[in-house]
């Protein structure tokens, strides 16, 4: 992603509008009007041109000047909102990653941070040790304040998280486990879609409900969908698709997920998306964050 030097231009070029509201009307949100803004070339004084949403992706560093002034300069330039990593405030031993990723992250830059002169770390584990690993959710409301612009928490997976978020005034929530490469063992966002929205309704909050991870067929797609999430989120597979072919290859990948996506509807009877539902959902009995004896009651 970082070694293509029009990413963002050739994602984002290919985005369709991310979802506005229930009645659900869109599906897809891409990955790339949340870039990783701090690594990426792309200025935030230039927000993306696309059909969607355009957010700017932000983690919380110690020094919240740097992160005011990322703000502010999205705000002025057109940026939409923020989505704000919550997931991530440590990471693993950045010496026993595989070697691969230690040579890629040589090549990282961070032209939107402060610079370290003469520093002989590495970008990555620069910005690593750049993440504030006391984050609250106060550091969020303040946060929070000091923008006109909503902002979406990014990497949630608890449904009593998620009800404080909603109760904060956050305008939407993307479940996440950081691709997997933060907690060993931490379940799939799939697995707490409906035990969110669940809890969400119950508590009585009309917010964005985000899904990414895994979602590599228009199949994960409708599951998802089905078990309570407003839109799901794609990154790999879209990825691939640049690597192959460029802009093209991105559009090319989305259209087969989104005809996946029709196709499974079609055959369970569904013309819209709002037509899906948790019934349609086979869910494992002893699954760890579905309760399957309640999922089939799940307000909608």
């Amino acid at each position: 992603m970082w070694r293509h030097q029009r990413c963002t231009v050739c994602c984002i070029r290919t985005a369709s509008p991310p979802w506005r509201g229930r009645p659900r009307e869109t599906t897809w949100a891409w990955c790339c009007p949340c870039c990783r803004r701090h690594r990426s070339k792309t200025s935030p004084n230039r927000s993306p041109r696309g059909r969607g949403l355009p957010l700017l992706q932000l983690y919380c560093l110690k020094d919240r000047g740097v992160v005011h002034e990322l703000m502010a300069r999205a705000e002025v330039s057109g940026y939409q909102g923020f989505a704000v990593t919550v997931d991530s405030p440590a990471t693993r031993d950045l010496t026993i990653v595989p070697h691969e990723w230690m040579m890629f992250s040589q090549a990282m830059q961070l032209p939107h941070l402060p610079a370290v002169a003469n520093s002989a770390i590495s970008p990555l584990i620069r910005f690593e040790l750049m993440k504030d690993p006391a984050l609250t959710f106060a550091d969020l409301v303040t946060l929070q304040k000091k923008t006109r612009l909503p902002i979406w928490l990014k990497g949630i997976l608890s449904p009593g998280d998620a009800v404080l978020a909603a109760s904060l005034g956050f305008r939407g929530i993307i479940l996440s486990n950081h691709g997997g490469r933060r907690l060993d063992s931490e379940i799939a966002a799939v697995e707490t879609v409906s035990a969110v929205r669940r809890a969400l309704d119950r508590a009585g909050f009309e917010v964005t409900l985000l899904v990414d991870g895994g979602i590599r067929h228009g199949n994960d797609a409708f599951k998802v969908l089905a078990l309570g999430a407003d839109a799901v989120m794609v990154g790999r597979a879209p990825l691939w698709g640049l690597a192959v072919g460029g802009e093209h290859g991105v559009a090319q990948v989305l259209k087969r997920l989104n005809e996946e996506l029709v196709l499974a509807m079609k055959l369970t009877g569904c013309s819209t998306i709002g037509e899906l539902t948790p019934e349609m959902i086979y869910v494992r009995p002893g699954s760890f964050a579905v309760d399957s004896t309640t999922l089939w009651d799940a307000p909608r």
